[in-house]
């Protein structure tokens, strides 16, 4: 697929100019004007004449180091609170300009990004908790459409990177001038409840390999209050090796429509008829909440976060059992789009051990699956 952009679809050279002297100067905001572009870049105006860094992690996944690094840098930069938003996203808040080009230098060593964390940018949402072959090729794929769907980033690394990380151009054709919701989900596992995404792709997979994806069109039209929200629908079968495309194309068109497209519009904009959709099992959504075999010997722990916040009081509290807990058992973090978090990667003999780390810093497991037990403070 071509990586290459047009110059329309990049910020014009003057902008990112005025925005490089206005990150210069002593002044603590920015001029109204650049609030899309920013925004883009994944950093939005806070209230207090500080900023939010929203980071775009697709697939939801963190390894133990880069969590660890976020949360040393929500400590250095921001208010020292991690927040899970909704479709995977994680914001720090109270980030001061002066410190923003520092914040994303940091995040970028430890391989995470703001790029794309905000604006009008096609989102990908999948959740893979298990490690079975059939989950691992779900979190791939989403990787790869969310790789496929972002704009080029070329100004993002030049203004905030000063070029050091050129990770690729981009979508060849897409402008960041749409929200598109997309949920790739299995339909024995569909924690994320895909139908409620703009674009539900369903993975049909038969344990050896992926056969293709059915394509559902409709979802919740997040960006269109005049048009009720209804479930996708099945609408056809895609080919592995044709999906990329194809989401690229439903996006272009709800970037153009402004609207949902249909099957009928998206078969004319291909120039071709789409396969019907195969028959596939009930759609599952499962609870991951609790302990849980993650298929590959070890386990997974899902907890529910209140409100999304992570953060701790006097030394405990649910942000300081995380760190606990990823630094003394390497366990990974994978934030779900229901603002849920779930460690994984977990020794079987460590799961005492884990219970009773959470259990000393006030987190206590609740019937339904485990939660933080303390109050976190607004």
């Amino acid at each position: 697929m071509g990586r290459a952009m047009t110059p329309d679809h990049a910020p014009p050279a003057f902008e990112l100019k005025l925005l490089a002297a206005e990150l210069a100067d002593a002044t603590p905001g920015f001029d109204a004007s650049r609030a899309e572009l920013l925004a883009l870049h994944g950093i939005e105006a806070g209230l207090a004449r500080d900023f939010t860094l929203a980071l775009r992690v697709p697939g939801g996944r963190l390894t133990a180091a880069q969590f660890l690094a976020l949360d040393d840098i929500a400590d250095r930069y921001g208010d020292g609170v991690l927040r899970l938003e909704p479709r995977q996203r994680i914001a720090l808040r109270g980030v001061l300009k002066r410190d923003l080009k520092e914040a994303i230098s940091a995040l970028d060593l430890a391989r995470l990004t703001t790029f794309a964390g905000g604006g009008k940018v096609p989102r990908v949402s999948a959740l893979a908790p298990r490690r079975t072959p059939a989950h691992r090729r779900l979190e791939a794929t989403a990787r790869l459409l969310a790789e496929r769907l972002t704009p080029s980033r070329r100004a993002y690394d030049e203004l905030w990177l000063e070029g050091e990380r050129d990770q690729g151009d981009g979508a060849d054709d897409l402008q960041p001038t749409t929200t598109l919701e997309i949920g790739v989900s299995l339909p024995e596992d569909d924690a994320i409840d895909a139908l409620t995404s703009d674009v539900a792709i369903l993975a049909l997979d038969d344990d050896e390999r992926i056969e293709g994806y059915n394509l559902a069109l409709g979802g919740a039209a997040r960006d269109q209050a005049a048009v009720p929200p209804r479930l996708a629908l099945p609408v056809a079968f895609v080919a592995p090796d044709e999906l990329p495309s194809i989401i690229a194309a439903v996006a272009r068109l709800h970037r153009d429509r402004g609207t949902r497209p249909g099957k009928a519009e998206l078969e004319a904009a291909l120039g071709r008829t789409l396969a019907p959709p195969r028959p596939m099992p009930p759609l599952r959504v499962q609870n991951h909440r609790g302990w849980h075999e993650q298929g590959d010997g070890r386990l997974y722990l899902g907890l529910s976060v209140p409100d999304g916040r992570i953060a701790a009081h006097g030394g405990a509290g649910l942000r300081t059992a995380l760190r606990l807990i990823c630094k003394g058992f390497g366990a990974d973090v994978l934030v779900t789009p229901h603002q849920d978090l779930i460690l994984g990667n977990i020794a079987a003999s460590d799961r005492l051990a884990v219970d009773a780390a959470l259990a000393g810093l006030g987190v206590a497991p609740m019937a339904n699956g485990a939660r933080a037990a303390l109050k976190e403070a607004s």
